[in-house]
Formats: structure tokens, sequence, C-alpha cells
């Protein structure tokens, strides 16, 4: 028992010296994004600044400079910052979240909500590229006091977030997109959790192994389980990786319960001899293991009009699909 409570104590002592690190790292890198920029008045927001937000060059994550606004009313305040989002960031290392052929139409206020209509371009971003976009434009306005929603028109049709089904994207609101602001903001302490991953049989079915993962918030879930879809566990014989060691994992991002997955053009090697079926669908339901997943987008090189395999067409999300798990 005395041993007992001397391991829980060393424990807990581990945990709050790996939390009290992970806290100087993130004050850290939040300095360290925040000291890059000539529109930055200061590394720390005052009450009367608001946060651009940009994309990094690869188009991967969003980052954010500060910036002091020159209009004083809502609606003069929203183009404002609309124009110097529009502009090219001063860091040299950020790119403008929405692309130079999206053209913003109009803007119209509803009470609390903007109503942002994008040019029929809009569409022609692909998966990750929207997201990010989407999550900038929104995370900007709605620090505009008197802005708490933003909504998305094309050519002054409402956003679709689900083609299959039809669904509009509807309001969104700034704590829709707080997880996916930057990777740095994910340290946390130590933690220990299990992860399912879908590995392909020897009786060509997609058998589940459970693992125990380690991690302190430096890399995604979603990255995490591609790596293992790359690997076999030490323990078990007789299972195939759905991933070859080749393909490179451009991004991931997930939003509104769909994970986005942008892959190099090697996934389109199936080197491993399965089904393409079955590379899918191991990928797929590894990927819904995750609390906030409900489907998958998977683009390669950014691109979903794409066929796997000669068979699958990459066009839209794929839901998890239990009947290939043998029983």
């Amino acid at each position: 028992m005395v041993d007992r409570l001397k391991n829980i104590n060393s424990f807990k002592i581990r945990r709050f010296f790996i939390f009290t690190v992970s806290v100087c790292m993130l004050f850290t890198s939040v300095l360290q994004l925040t000291g890059c920029s000539g529109k930055k008045n200061g590394s720390v927001k005052k009450d009367n600044q608001v946060y651009l937000y940009y994309c990094n060059k690869d188009r991967t994550k969003l980052v954010y400079e500060i910036y002091t606004p020159e209009k004083e009313q809502c609606d003069e305040r929203v183009n404002e910052l609309l124009e110097e989002m529009n502009n090219t960031s001063s860091n040299p290392d950020t790119v403008t979240a929405k692309p130079e052929e999206v053209r913003i139409l109009g803007v119209n206020r509803e009470d609390d909500t903007l109503i942002v209509n994008f040019s029929a371009t809009y569409n022609d971003m692909n998966s990750v590229e929207e997201v990010l976009c989407r999550a900038a434009i929104v995370l900007t306005l709605t620090q505009i006091e008197g802005v708490t929603y933003v909504e998305f028109n094309i050519e002054n049709i409402p956003l679709i977030i689900d083609e299959e089904v039809n669904e509009e994207m509807g309001a969104m609101k700034a704590e829709d997109f707080v997880d996916i602001v930057s990777d740095d903001s994910n340290i946390n302490s130590m933690s220990k959790y299990e992860l399912t991953v879908y590995y392909i049989n020897e009786n060509n079915m997609l058998e589940p192994y459970v693992y125990d993962i380690y991690e302190n918030g430096k890399k995604s879930t979603e990255n995490i389980v591609i790596d293992k879809l790359k690997e076999i566990p030490e323990d078990k014989d007789g299972i195939t990786p759905s991933l070859s060691e080749n393909v490179r994992v451009i991004s991931t991002v997930t939003k509104d319960g769909i994970c986005y997955v942008n892959f190099s053009e090697d996934f389109l090697k199936i080197e491993n001899g399965m089904s393409p079926e079955l590379n899918i669908y191991s990928i797929v339901n590894s990927l819904c293991e995750i609390n906030q997943v409900n489907k998958v987008q998977i683009s390669v090189e950014g691109n979903t009009d794409v066929t796997y395999g000669n068979e699958i067409s990459l066009k839209y999300a794929f839901s998890r699909d239990l009947d290939f798990v043998e029983k």
C-alpha cells in the first residue's frame, strides 16, 4: 500500500512537471507567433485590436497577427478587416486564407449575423483550403462587437456542407473553429488513451487492434492513426498495413465531424496487393474511431476528383462500414 501511494505521488509529480513545461512551451510559441509581423503592436493583443487570420505557406493550418482597426462602425470594420485579410501579410511565412480567385461579392448583416456572399470560384478550393478559409473569416469577423455568427453563401445560395444529403452549413461562430487554429495550440500534459486501428488480415477482412497511446499533444490523433496504418504491431502476425511507408500526409483537419485527409500522390500506388476497398475502409474505419470523426474525406494533392485503384471515387466523404470487419 505504501509503495502504491509512493507511485501515485511520483506519477502526480511527473504530470505536474510535464504540464508546467507544456504551458511554458505554449506561451513561448504564442510569443514567437505574435512577434513576427509588422502589423503587430506588441506581442499581446489590446482591447482595441483584433487577430487577423492567415494560412501557413503549405495551407495546412491557421496563423494570426495582431491588427489595430481604424474604423469604428460595425459595417465599416467588417469591410476593413476583409480587405486587410485579402492583402498579403507582412510575414513571409504566411499567405492569405482566401485564394485570390475567390471573390467576395457582398456582405449583409442581419442582427448579430453576417452573411458573406462569395463567387462560384469558392467551390474550386480543395477540402482543406475551404475549411481553413472558412475558419479564418469566421474567427476574424466574430471579434467585431455586434457580430456573433457568420453565414456563407455562394452566388446567393447557402453553402452546402454535405452534397449527398444537401445539408446547408448554416450560421457559424468562433467556438466552432478554435480546435484548428494552430498545431501549437494543442500542447497538453502527457496523457494515455486507447486507439483502435483496423488492419487487413489473412482472411481479407478488417481486424481491429487496440494501441495504448501516450501523447503530449504535439501530434494529432488523426496523424497518429495514419502513422499506425503504415506499420504492423510487433505482437501481431498475419496482418497487412493499408498504407505504404512512401505515402506522405500533407495535412489532416477535422471539422463538423468530417476528417479531411490530404495525401501525396503516392497514395494512389497500391503496393500491398489488397483490394482498394479494403485499403480505403481500413483508413476510414480507423479514423472514425476518433470521437469527433463521423466521416472521412480523402484527397490526393488537394484533389478529390480522383479514382482510387480504378474502382473507388474519392469525390464524397466516406462513412464507417463495419461490414468489412471480421466478426
